[in-house]
Formats: structure tokens, sequence, C-alpha cells
């Protein structure tokens, strides 16, 4: 008898062994969590809102979202950080604020805490005035500002229209920068006279477009949503800034479950439809995989320094 429960053991220790692991195979079972660090009508908000129902029909899973602000998306940074890797907590992210919260030391992680799916949108920053501004050119603004004390609006503190800002005003022109913390405030601010011109981002400005004067755009080309508004390289400022857009999860995801999200994300903004209406939205779609948006990341970094210590320089002379 007792040989007899000893073979039956060994043999339930045996399947045990040789039974395979778990498949994501049928991942998502149910619905996903999408943390967004800004403000639920903010950019972060927008660009996945956009693929929304795209995502349900393709994953067969709805997302459900759940809004962390503050610390130019610090928080939402480090509730993904802190949250389980199988795939059921997504964020929908921003560079260069990932990089620059490392450097100001606001985020609590580091850039191996996260798993980088894609990168899907990037939106550039463009200088503009109220429409009843007699500022009509990037010349007109540069000869206000070196005349008397402009106010000039950003979105974040530290974030891309702030970069932008920071890079003309070391060229030599001078204004005083107020950051507002979300694209619907600076663009209100803006609107409403409280600021003589604002760096803003495309993705929150198209609704608003037809009240804004813009002047300059800080990308590679123009933009179709504002074919006459010229680049600050085609005027003689080598600027270049834009938001970059992607999705993010814990460090460790499994990699079925990261490979399934990258094909499916894949599979989304293949479509031309789907193209379109972001173009229109101010979101221009340019995807990367996760290793090359995380190296892009990475390499923004130096950058973003010299122009933070060149910020925090300002920040001790106005004191």
């Amino acid at each position: 008898m007792l040989r007899k429960t000893l073979v039956v053991l060994m043999s339930m220790a045996l399947s045990f062994i040789v039974a395979p692991t778990v498949s994501n195979a049928a991942y998502p079972e149910r619905p996903v969590k999408m943390i967004v660090g800004w403000g639920a009508d903010g950019g972060a908000d927008l660009v996945i809102r956009l693929v929304e129902k795209e995502f349900q029909q393709e994953f067969g899973q709805p997302l459900v979202f759940v809004y962390k602000t503050g610390a130019n998306g610090g928080i939402a940074a480090t509730e993904v950080k802190d949250s389980k890797a199988d795939g059921y907590t997504l964020a929908s992210h921003c560079n260069p604020h990932m990089a620059s919260n490392l450097i100001t030391k606001k985020g609590r992680y580091n850039l191996d805490d996260f798993t980088y799916i894609a990168q899907t949108a990037k939106d550039p920053v463009f200088l503009a005035v109220r429409k009843d501004s007699p500022i009509n050119s990037l010349d007109d603004f540069i000869k206000a500002a070196t005349s008397g004390n402009l106010l000039v609006g950003c979105i974040d503190f530290y974030g891309p229209t702030n970069f932008a800002a920071l890079k003309l005003h070391k060229m030599g022109v001078p204004y005083v920068m107020s950051s507002f913390g979300g694209g619907p405030k600076a663009i209100s601010a803006l609107l409403g006279g409280h600021v003589d011109a604002a760096f803003l981002i495309t993705g929150t400005s198209m609704s608003s477009l037809s009240e804004m004067k813009p002047l300059a755009l800080a990308s590679e080309k123009r933009d179709p949503n504002m074919p006459d508004v010229p680049t600050f390289k085609e005027l003689g400022y080598d600027i270049e800034n834009s938001l970059s857009r992607f999705w993010m999860a814990p460090r460790d995801l499994p990699a079925d479950v990261e490979a399934r999200l990258l094909q499916g994300l894949t599979n989304i903004y293949k479509d031309e439809g789907l193209r379109e209406r972001c173009a229109k939205a101010g979101l221009a779609v340019d995807f990367l995989s996760g290793p090359e948006l995380k190296k892009s990341i990475v390499d923004s970094q130096a950058e973003l320094s010299s122009l933070i210590e060149y910020g925090e320089t300002l920040k001790k002379a106005n004191q």
C-alpha cells in the first residue's frame, strides 16, 4: 500500500514539473485600465479616446480610463510602476515629460521601471498670438519682445512648449514665461488676454485654432492643418520640439502580452481613415516600437538637461 501511494505521489509531482505554463493567448479577458497623467480634456486623453473604439474591436475588451494628474505625469508613472505587470494596467504617457521628471527628480522611477509598448503619435509645438494681436509674424514677435516685457504662456513647466520657449529665449529673445499645467488652461490664458503669446501643441489646439494666429511651428516640416505657417527652421531658428505620445505598462510584462499589444496597436494604426482622423486632431501618427521609443527617450536627456539648467538659472535671476 505504501509503495502504491509513493508511486501516485511521484506521478503527481512529475505532472506539475512538465505542465505547460499558463498562456496569455486569450489576453485580454477583462477590461483594461488606462492610466492618464493629465486631465480628461487634454492631449494624453485625446490620443487614446481617438482609438478607444478600435481598441475594443481589436482586443475584444474596453478601456477603463483612470486619471492620475500632477507632477508632469510623474504621479501617473509612479502608479504604473507599482501596478501588477499582467497587461491589465496600461498608461498614456509622453516625452519629454518622462525624461525631464528624471532630471528634476519629480519622478519616483527610472526608465527601466516600464515596458514601452509603442509610440503612436507626435504633436509639434507652435507659437501663437490671439487673432486680434498686432503681431503678425515671428519677426514682429521678436521686435515686440525686444522692445518690451512680453508675457509668454507655456503648457507645462519643463514640457515641450516650455523647452521651445527656453530655446528661443536662450537665442537672445527676451520675455517672461508662465506655465499653466495643461493645454486647455494655456489656450484659455491666451484667448482671454492673460498672456501676449503662447507656445502650444497641435494636439490640444485644433478646436481653437480659428481664434489664434500661429506664427511659427517647431517641426521639421509644415503641418497640413496650418500649411501657411512656416517652421522656425525656415525662419532661421533651429527649434524643433514636439510631444511624443506613447503606450506603456509596468516592467516585466509577459512577452506574449507585450507582443499582442504591439501587434494590436500596429493593426489599429495601419488604418488610413484613423490616421487621417488623428492628423485632423493635430496628432500626427508617428509609430515607434518599444525599443526605438526607449532609445529616443534616453537620447533626449542630454539636450533637456542643458535646457533645464538654463531654466533654473533664469529662475534664480528672477527671484
